[in-house]
């Protein structure tokens, strides 16, 4: 989601060199992030309706968003601000993987 949300801000080249018209580029950068939110919306389901699912990651998760506005915040050049909120948003993933998601898929499920 933050890959094609950066893309739909014009952050990866610029749209002229595309070729192609703006609505085009909205179009195709928006159905990537509609992709991203349902595959992140059956992950969530399937871990919050685990019992033993901490609750806890929301906030790892309102981290994550917080790197979506991070691109706009940040006062230095398009490429660095770029550069800077995908290694954020990479970390937060990277953290929220490691402990919740990763610990939970080693539990065998009982049905």
């Amino acid at each position: 989601m933050l890959v094609s949300f950066l893309g739909y801000m014009g952050a990866y080249s610029d749209p002229v060199s595309y070729q192609l018209p703006n609505w085009y580029l909205h179009i195709w950068w928006s159905g990537i992030f509609l992709i991203g939110v349902g595959v992140t919306l059956v992950g969530s389901r399937d871990y919050f309706d685990r019992k033993d699912g901490s609750k806890k990651v929301i906030w790892l998760d309102l981290l994550f968003i917080f790197s979506y506005f991070s691109y706009g915040l940040l006062p230095f050049e398009q490429s660095i601000n770029t550069l800077i909120t995908l290694l954020f948003g990479a970390f937060i993933l990277m953290i929220e993987n490691i402990k919740f998601f990763i610990p939970l898929w080693r539990k065998p499920r009982s049905f």
